[in-house]
């Protein structure tokens, strides 16, 4: 699973490398340039509201095997097309592919994992986003010099199609889960089949969006992801043009980054399965807080040096990082569990908490340029500051009380039992 979805990544970046020599070899403008971009991102956000409930009903595999192909079949037909309008659209089709990936990823990982090893599994198995896009960008480069930006793009394209191919052949369902609804209290009782409950097919999207406490995480998970895009996105650009570092060394030290998330992630996964288990979004509210603070501060910290500055970058990483990939995944599989469901609807649960995500991830384009623009970069920290503290409030709203409730009844019972012994 760490392999295929860092493939996913072979048919999303490679046009990011390309961009220039594909804008002077057709002719563009940076203008369409942007709306073939925007083609992908638009058709990702929105079909990820739709394609993950395919899934659920015809099998999480299937879905992604097809994507895969589909995808693969956009990048090679891209190298040979120079008709605008055309890009356009095989660039939203390979959006609109890719959509379900991630929320069935995590549908076919989430039943080998028990609740208390799943944030340490789904940490690990999340930073294949960063190492995915690392790989696919040496790649592309390296293909760029050798053979030309039209096979750059398709040739890693190439990888995604064998490991579709890979996952087509493999069983991914644990033997005891083959058709059967995930429930905790099964998995520690008994890896029967015969002993759990048959999977329902019929839940209804309106049903599972009335999840309890799903609306408040697929909000966090939109202020979350307009925070991380537009850092991950402008980073480099804001260092290069108000601190006048070259476009190189910007780049480089935007690494640092991605570097904090990668450590972000798996430090969130570890720590929510050992001390936050069921209330997960408690750990991504306290980060969220930290994060406040970091981002607030961070324009102070790049005045004082490039140490002082990599520093509290990389403490962004690592902070926005955990609460991404927790919300995206543990946290729904955590609702869903609380709330009495199972595998038959976290593909689609998953898929309208990460797609709303995905449309933050769409607006922090516009909004960043608009605020950076009328009023400044401080401005737009301010903003993204504003946006943290909002997730905070959202995700302890997510949590569901009878965890918090149940750590209060241990402190109160551990406190009556040490009265009774200093009273005996």
């Amino acid at each position: 699973m760490f392999i295929s979805y860092s493939s996913a990544y072979f048919v999303r970046k490679p046009l990011s490398v390309v961009k220039a020599p594909v804008k002077e070899a057709l002719g563009l403008t940076t203008g369409t340039m942007g709306l073939i971009d925007s083609a992908f991102l638009l058709t990702y956000a929105l079909g990820q509201f739709v394609m993950p409930s395919i899934g659920d009903k015809i099998g999480a595999k299937a879905v992604i095997v097809v994507g895969g192909v589909v995808s693969f079949a956009c990048c090679l037909a891209f190298g040979y097309i120079s008709v605008p309008y055309i890009l356009m659209g095989l660039w939203a089709l390979n959006g609109l592919a890719q959509a379900a990936s991630y929320p069935l990823h995590v549908k076919l990982l989430n039943p080998w994992f028990s609740s208390k090893e799943r944030g340490t599994a789904m940490g690990i198995w999340a930073t294949s986003q960063q190492v995915g896009a690392t790989l696919a960008t040496v790649a592309t480069a390296f293909l760029l010099g050798k053979v030309g930006w039209r096979l750059s793009i398709s040739l890693p394209a190439t990888f995604a199609l064998c490991t579709a191919a890979l996952v087509a052949a493999m069983q991914l369902d644990p033997p005891w889960l083959q058709t059967t609804t995930y429930k905790q209290e099964a998995l520690t009782s008994t890896k029967k089949r015969a002993d759990i409950e048959p999977a329902s097919k019929n839940v209804s999207f309106m049903e599972i969006l009335a999840i309890p406490r799903l609306k408040m995480l697929m909000l966090s998970y939109f202020f979350v992801k307009i925070v991380r895009y537009c850092l991950l996105f402008w980073l480099p650009f804001y260092l290069s043009q108000e601190y006048k570092m070259s476009v190189a060394i910007a780049g480089y030290m935007s690494c640092i980054y991605d570097l904090g998330g990668v450590l972000g992630g798996l430090a969130c996964g570890i720590i929510g399965d050992k001390y936050f288990e069921g209330k997960r979004t408690v750990l991504g509210a306290l980060s969220c807080a930290l994060l406040t603070f970091a981002i607030g501060g961070y324009q102070t910290a790049c005045s004082m040096g490039m140490l002082t500055n990599a520093i509290v970058m990389g403490l962004i990483g690592f902070l926005v990082a955990g609460p991404d990939a927790m919300l995206g995944s543990t946290a729904v599989s955590d609702c869903c569990e609380q709330a009495g469901y199972g595998q038959e609807v976290l593909g689609t649960a998953a898929g309208v908490v990460n797609g709303m995500g995905s449309v933050g991830a769409v607006l922090q384009g516009a909004l960043t340029a608009v605020i950076a623009e009328k009023y400044g970069w401080g401005a737009l920290f301010v903003t993204l500051a504003v946006l943290s503290a909002l997730s905070i409030v959202t995700m302890l709203a997510s949590t569901n009380p009878k965890y918090l409730d149940a750590d209060t009844d241990d402190d109160e019972r551990k406190s009556t039992d040490e009265g009774e012994v200093a009273y005996a």
